[in-house]
């Protein structure tokens, strides 16, 4: 009996193996390291041809092999970061994504729940990660800081089941002195998916979380747009004829991340997005025409007109079509 959508690490091999085949123009494979029992830990990138300098997203997942949902939404990213939509071809030109889908092979082979062959969770060893028992994350994190280098990150993300809460979320980070920097892409996903609730999202910082992925990365790449993302094993909490989710549901979640993306990217681009400190009030007079172009000059109104943005308190009673 399955918890929940099994995705194997066969699974993840045969689709990278078509996608390599298929897509080869915008994906790069190799091989990021090798696990405690040689298993290869795969690393992605993918981008297009653009003008000017690129910035980065770094993308992980899996690093808890019994949440299977976390690779279904990966998955989705990668389908729709190699499509031919258009937002796609935009996010390939103005981005290069690192992805590593699977930072935890070993415990998805064993069969594990949380934990890799030593018995660690990977998800507690980011602070100082040893690379000969933990070297999927020993190279995960050496690889981000190495890009971050030569490449701006604008987002960091870590993908996630979560086993007692309906829909899809995220855990961000805090600051005292710009709260709203670390929940607008979150506010942005949740006009972009209907199963996203930004009400269900947290920011702080707990002593417990101190040495995890979303933490760890969050201090050592000085970006506040540190993520975990969280899908439910059940469903959406508004949903009862079908309460679990299906793989397209989780796929679909995934594109809906790579959409948000493009409407926050153009926030950053914005050159008259400005953030008035007395008041926190946005206003947006120059963004490039693209799909994304309303979704953002609404989003900006919404963040300006409404009082209970920065308390999370905001419901998402609505998607953008």
């Amino acid at each position: 009996m399955a918890f929940a959508q099994p995705y194997t690490f066969t699974n993840l091999q045969n689709y990278l193996r078509v996608a390599e085949l298929t897509k080869s123009q915008y994906l790069k494979r190799e091989i990021l390291c090798y696990s405690l029992i040689g298993t290869p830990c795969d690393l992605l990138t993918i981008t297009g041809v653009g003008l000017g300098k690129k910035k980065g997203v770094v993308l992980t997942g899996r690093v808890h092999p019994g949440e299977s949902v976390s690779s279904w939404m990966m998955q989705g990213v990668i389908d729709f970061l190699l499509s031919e939509d258009k937002m796609a071809e935009y996010l390939r030109r103005k981005f290069i994504f690192k992805i590593v889908p699977m930072v935890n092979p070993d415990g998805v082979i064993q069969g594990n729940y949380r934990t890799s062959l030593a018995g660690y969770d990977l998800n507690r060893r980011y602070t100082s990660p040893s690379k000969i028992l933990h070297p999927t994350i020993f190279h995960t994190k050496k690889m981000a800081k190495q890009f971050a280098k030569s490449c701006p990150l604008i987002l960091y993300c870590d993908f996630h089941g979560h086993s007692k809460s309906k829909n899809v979320f995220m855990y961000g980070n805090t600051s005292e002195d710009s709260p709203e920097q670390y929940r607008i892409f979150p506010y942005i996903m949740s006009k972009m998916c209907t199963h996203f609730s930004f009400k269900d999202s947290k920011f702080v910082v707990q002593k417990s979380k101190t040495s995890t992925a979303r933490v760890v990365m969050w201090k050592e790449l000085g970006i506040s747009s540190v993520f975990t993302i969280e899908a439910s094993f059940f469903g959406p909490g508004n949903r009862e004829d079908n309460p679990q989710f299906s793989i397209q549901d989780l796929m679909d979640i995934g594109k809906s991340m790579c959409q948000a993306l493009a409407v926050y990217n153009k926030i950053i681009e914005a050159k008259d997005c400005l953030l008035a400190d007395n008041n926190r009030i946005y206003k947006v007079k120059r963004i490039n025409s693209i799909q994304s172009r309303d979704i953002a000059i609404n989003i900006m109104k919404e963040i300006k007109e409404n009082k209970n943005f920065l308390c999370s308190c905001i419901s998402s009673a609505y998607s953008f079509k």
